[in-house]
């Protein structure tokens, strides 16, 4: 859906690939579509907004949503191939600055009650790992990116953005999904070991899950691993593949 408007693989081709991670910087999602009409790309503008379902058969769901940061029309042979770049909070990540002065007693929560909502997306988790009493109060200016990592770092906490909410929470803290991921409902191959957040992970791979994303708690069950898992980071893409890496809960 782009800017309110539905566009079905039934009727044009498309390619994706739907990066999801803890770091802070939002994640870029790449959508491309063939042969739009050229009021379908007048339309496309920078702050668009913008959500891809996908999946299999009835098994479809929430990839990405955010809105344009860049787009473009190009020429592939006979075929006009339009890109957008998506990301959710991404405007007021670049751009938003400010200056506030809060009282004493002020607490992390507190402060990022205040500035969170201004990323433009809603709040998924707040619960700072070390909620901080500022007994003197507290000054904030610059980059509103900059001001609510700094705090991140100092309430020992990970924040991040994703699909149209902001996560700001205990560095192990996942969401639970009750998902079972096995041969059976998906898996592709067997997880490969790897160390991820110098910690020792694993990297999965399976057929398109939208239920998989940032954070997400999975059951996985293999010959070489079986336990609850926390997604670190991955990609869904095209191919109709979701790659994940993961680590113990």
């Amino acid at each position: 859906m782009i800017g309110g408007k539905i566009y079905s693989s039934d009727d044009l081709d498309f390619e994706f690939s739907v990066p999801f991670s803890t770091k802070s910087e939002p994640d870029m999602t790449e959508i491309s579509i063939y042969n739009l009409s050229p009021t379908s790309i007048a339309n496309i503008k920078k702050g668009t907004k913008v959500f891809l379902n996908a999946g299999y058969q009835e098994e479809i769901g929430l990839l990405a949503s955010g809105v344009v940061s860049k787009f473009g029309t190009t020429m592939e042979g006979v075929d006009k191939k339009t890109t957008i770049k998506i990301a959710s909070g991404i405007i007021a990540w670049e751009h938003q600055k400010l200056q506030k002065t809060y009282a004493p007693g002020t607490t992390t929560q507190d402060i990022l009650k205040d500035l969170l909502p201004q990323f433009g997306v809603g709040i998924g988790d707040l619960q700072p790992t070390k909620n901080i009493t500022y007994q003197k109060g507290r000054t904030v200016s610059g980059r509103l990116k900059d001001i609510v990592v700094s705090l991140a770092k100092e309430s020992d906490s990970k924040f991040y953005i994703n699909q149209d909410k902001v996560f700001f929470r205990t560095k192990n803290k996942g969401n639970p999904t009750g998902f079972v991921l096995s041969g059976a409902t998906g898996m592709i191959g067997s997880p490969e070991k790897s160390e991820i957040e110098k910690k020792e992970g694993w990297k999965v791979k399976s057929l398109l899950n939208y239920q998989i994303t940032t954070d997400t708690l999975i059951q996985i069950e293999s010959k070489t691993v079986k336990g609850v898992f926390r997604v670190v980071k991955g990609r869904h893409t095209s191919d109709w593949v979701t790659e994940m890496e993961v680590v113990a809960k």
